[in-house]
């Protein structure tokens, strides 16, 4: 640190100069990926857009579940109810998942394996 003296409209005082503090660098977010089956991809050919998100949102959700049924609120999603349903509906149709609805509750998801 250094020290100096300095005068300014008549009044002298003491400046110590601070050495800047070095911060530890940000490491980026890892990306997530998704391992999507081959029969997925087969199934998946010329549905919409949000059939194919919400596909890939139920995988990642099944592997961070451990293969366990996903519960799948509207909250994460970012998706409206009615299309929600509309795409569980078709992902069923298709045979890749089976939904449990209850009411009151958001619809319960196992993958078909």
């Amino acid at each position: 640190m250094k020290r100096y003296k300095m005068t300014r409209h008549g009044r002298t005082f003491t400046v110590y100069e601070l050495e800047p503090v070095q911060r530890p660098l940000k490491k980026a977010p890892r990306a997530k990926f998704v391992q999507v089956p081959e029969s997925w991809i087969a199934k998946l050919v010329g549905q919409s857009g949000n059939v194919h998100d919400l596909a890939l949102r139920i995988l990642l959700e099944d592997f961070k579940q451990y293969g366990h049924p996903v519960k799948l609120s509207g909250k994460h999603l970012k998706m409206y109810r009615g299309t929600r349903a509309r795409c569980l509906q078709r992902l069923a149709e298709l045979g890749l998942i089976s939904v449990e609805l209850k009411q009151g509750s958001a619809p319960l998801v196992t993958v078909i394996r």
